[in-house]
């Protein structure tokens, strides 16, 4: 028995008065179902299409389910005679529902295995919802002519898009707000665009592993009408997918590039953002160039130049965040990788930078500590170190990871640990800033008073039988000098500070060589008016 429908018939099927919003409508393998042109009808439900539906030029299908799915052998076919060649309509992935209010991200399984070339196609889809629609496991997906990309993002999800017959079809309103999304790691899946020509310009490719990270490719070819397919993901290694990390010197993409014609040339254009430019790239980004994996290793040079911002490869307003570098390439295999690196390294930076460390007791079995580094190159983390003034030196209490990616960042990290402790005395703090290469140094040392110390400066200890006199500043921020007097009133230390004075809460005076005796301890603000002062016995061995 052979089943037609017209499509009408599957809003009685899916009556939003009767039934849920998930209702599922199947087509059978001799189904066949028609939209008429200029026609606009709505599916609220699920479908599964295993027959035929005749979607000609004009006609708009608005679907509001969660899921589209075809079968290998199901059609929607164009107004044409072979039924792929045509113009067709629209199929538009909508959301939210109207029947409940309430918007989710939309899936289809289009059919299609983009390895055999074959399978179900849909003439043109277009994506109207914030959280955009998802492509099914197993399934890759075939527009033969449009996708417009109105609101939200098509994921891949590991899969494939392909978009054109006989052309590369278009892709209407990409944007660093709406485009097709990969994966940060390799393996998000391929966008495909089928026979690229000479008389089609500059081809976009406008992909980004995330939303939010908008980083297309651009294809333009002389040569006889090709296929394209290209990717990319969040890592730059010195053997693309395996080896040495190459984050710090580069833009964190890599870029993938395949053909079904091998030895083409072509002209190509690479965008990046701004933010993800390594800690090695960025101040070196004038002798910015595309590197070509080829022979086992990325091209050390190629043609240099600033990359150019904005990025105008959007059909919007062109993107202030995003900078382009173009290539030209000769006999493109198969498969290609590219990224971004830089061929000149006058301005590396030398070292992770820390440009805060400091604690306090937020509560009586409690302290704060919290750090800010204004750059990390190669940081691999920061060993907390701890001790009383009655130890003999500073013992490790934890180790906290490097936020950057990939222990770089040129941009302001902050930290925060908790070290729960009861200790009633004063006690020390200092970090220990490690590198992925073995080196390391030391961060100021921090002093926090335990509970059952009062006042906001304090010098200990008194009497004095060290080498070493701890002062704690506490809160005071303005103190600019140090001055130690013997009993018949000279000056035996002048210690002056340069203001601002750094955020530091502690100061370890050198004392060692002073004679036994009375001393009177007074400290400055930056008025010269006086902060604290305090009588010290010294009773040096």
């Amino acid at each position: 028995m052979r089943y037609r429908y017209c499509l009408w018939l599957i809003l009685l099927l899916c009556d939003w008065y009767n039934t849920s919003a998930q209702s599922a409508i199947y087509i059978p393998a001799e189904g066949r179902v028609y939209a008429h042109p200029q026609d606009t009808i709505a599916i609220y439900g699920n479908i599964i299409n295993n027959g035929r539906i005749f979607s000609p030029a004009g006609s708009i299908i608005n679907f509001y389910g969660t899921r589209w799915a075809n079968d290998t052998q199901g059609r929607i076919t164009d107004e044409s005679s072979d039924g792929i060649s045509g113009t067709g309509g629209f199929v538009r992935f909508i959301q939210p529902n109207p029947l409940t209010g309430i918007g989710t991200r939309q899936w289809v399984a289009g059919g299609y295995n983009a390895t055999l070339q074959s399978g179900a196609s849909f003439p043109g889809i277009k994506i109207e919802g914030e959280q955009g629609l998802w492509l099914e496991d197993l399934n890759d997906l075939r527009i033969n002519r449009t996708l417009d990309l109105v609101k939200g993002h098509l994921f891949l999800n590991g899969w494939n898009l392909v978009i054109g017959q006989f052309s590369p079809g278009e892709i209407l309103h990409y944007s660093p707000e709406h485009f097709i999304v990969t994966d940060s790691a390799f393996g998000g899946g391929r966008l495909y665009r089928h026979r690229i020509s000479a008389t089609d310009m500059h081809v976009v490719f406008p992909l980004g592993t995330r939303p939010g990270s908008y980083t297309p490719l651009v294809v333009r070819t002389a040569d006889v009408p090709a296929q394209f397919g290209a990717s990319v993901w969040e890592d730059v290694r010195s053997l693309v997918t395996s080896g040495d990390s190459l984050w710090d010197e580069s833009v964190a993409r890599t870029w993938e590039l395949a053909t079904d014609r091998p030895g083409a040339r072509i002209f190509m254009a690479l965008a990046h953002q701004v933010a993800d430019e390594g800690a090695i790239f960025s101040p070196n980004r004038f002798s910015a160039y595309i590197a070509r994996f080829v022979n086992g290793s990325w091209e050390n040079n190629g043609d240099q130049h600033v990359p150019e911002s904005p990025n105008i490869f959007t059909t919007g307003t062109p993107d202030p965040l995003g900078a382009i570098n173009t290539k030209t390439v000769d006999q493109l295999p198969n498969i290609s990788y590219f990224t971004k690196f830089v061929a000149q390294r006058t301005n590396n930076p030398l070292k992770t930078i820390l440009d805060f460390f400091g604690g306090y007791r937020s509560a009586t079995d409690t302290v704060l500590l919290r750090w800010i580094t204004g750059r990390e190159v190669g940081c691999d983390g920061f060993e907390l170190q701890r001790r009383q003034p009655e130890d003999t030196g500073f013992a490790a209490i934890a180790y906290i990871p490097s936020r950057a990616r990939n222990g770089n960042s040129t941009v302001p990290l902050t930290y925060t640990y908790k070290d729960v402790q009861s200790i009633p005395g004063f006690v020390f703090y200092r970090l220990k800033v490690m590198m992925k290469d073995g080196s390391f140094f030391y961060s100021n040392i921090v002093a926090v008073k335990g509970e059952n110390i009062k006042g906001e400066i304090i010098a200990w200890p008194n009497p004095v039988r060290g080498n070493t006199l701890h002062i704690y500043f506490g809160n005071v921020r303005n103190a600019k000098a140090i001055e130690l007097l013997n009993m018949i009133g000279r000056t035996v230390i002048w210690q002056n500070f340069p203001q601002p004075r750094p955020p530091f809460s502690y100061f370890a005076l050198p004392v060692g060589r002073l004679e036994k005796g009375m001393y009177i301890l007074r400290i400055f603000d930056d008025k010269q008016n006086t902060l604290h002062v305090q009588k010290l016995i010294f009773m040096q061995e």
